[in-house]
């Protein structure tokens, strides 16, 4: 939902971040771990999750083109932490790094807000020389296998 340009749900993943952070620091305070006390934080983080990659969607693929910027690049790298932090705390739970990903999602959640980003119109985004750009950034950033050809652009595109 949109109010005047601007998304209503903007705000939302920060502050569920910030109500998680509240809720970890009252249970570390009462000392008392229960599966169903983990079972509950698993489901929030879970849901947030959902929330601040809907969000974060939102905030890249906008109807007028696709946006590119730091913000949205950092927020997606917090996500995609705090995702593989929830899968793996199925394993094994670490309460220091549980701490420390959702402050580094809470702060990263809240740059797209302050910081919009570059439209990149869907012209250039499917222009071909576009995607050449981007394969060849994925190509030659991947550590360079000792053969003749190593550097042939050719093989970028």
């Amino acid at each position: 939902m949109d109010i005047l340009g601007y998304s209503s749900f903007g705000w939302l993943p920060p502050v569920l971040y910030l109500l998680l952070l509240l809720f970890l620091s009252q249970r570390a305070r009462a000392g008392k771990e229960s599966p169903l006390s983990a079972g509950l934080m698993q489901a929030c983080i879970f849901v947030i999750l959902m929330l601040h990659g809907i969000e974060l969607h939102d905030s890249v693929f906008t109807p007028q083109g696709f946006v590119f910027g730091f913000a949205q690049d950092l927020s997606l790298i917090a996500w995609v932490g705090l995702a593989f932090y929830w899968f793996q705390s199925w394993f094994l739970p670490i309460a220091s790094l549980l701490w420390m990903s959702i402050l580094f999602a809470l702060a990263c959640s809240l740059l797209p807000i302050f910081f919009p980003g570059v439209l990149i119109s869907p012209v250039a985004v499917s222009d071909p020389w576009f995607k050449a750009h981007f394969n060849c950034g994925n190509h030659f950033s991947r550590p360079l296998k000792p053969s003749s050809d190593a550097g042939n652009v050719d093989e970028c595109l």
